[in-house]
């Protein structure tokens, strides 16, 4: 992210919201090192996680790229993605899991700080241990 500052302009929330799933999304998490994957609503996925020219991948259908029924979110009180604007730019708190585990054993709700030229810098504020018998359902999707 930061080869970017100076290269853009966030001046809307949206803006910063887009920013930040640049690291997260299917189509350009490659290029930011494919950490995390935001933790959202399955049908909220749908609107931003197509790739073109794949018509046959639809993440939010088969519970891969962090999508999750809603009924699940509310029982573990994960929230949709926030912004607020702050003195220098724009705070995005959002959840997310680790790409690097197969089955995700935690959630982490990321506070996320992004300047109007770009400027970027994150911390953990919260971690969610999920039950290890519970069934999964995002990221790795489990037919059972």
């Amino acid at each position: 992210m930061a080869n970017l500052r100076g290269k853009v302009r966030i001046d809307t929330a949206q803006a910063a919201l887009d920013f930040v799933r640049l690291q997260t999304l299917p189509l350009t998490c490659g290029y930011f090192g494919f950490e995390y994957m935001e933790v959202m609503e399955e049908s909220a996925l749908e609107g931003i996680a197509s790739v073109p020219g794949w018509t046959d991948y639809k993440p939010w259908e088969t519970g891969l790229w962090g999508a999750a029924p809603q009924s699940w979110l509310t029982a573990h009180r994960i929230d949709a993605a926030t912004v607020n604007q702050s003195q220098d730019g724009w705070q995005v708190t959002r959840w997310v899991a680790k790409t690097n585990e197969e089955k995700p054993q935690h959630l982490y709700l990321l506070d996320e700080q992004v300047t109007t030229d770009g400027g970027y810098r994150r911390k953990i504020s919260r971690t969610l241990t999920l039950d290890p018998r519970e069934k999964m359902h995002f990221f790795v999707y489990m037919d059972e």
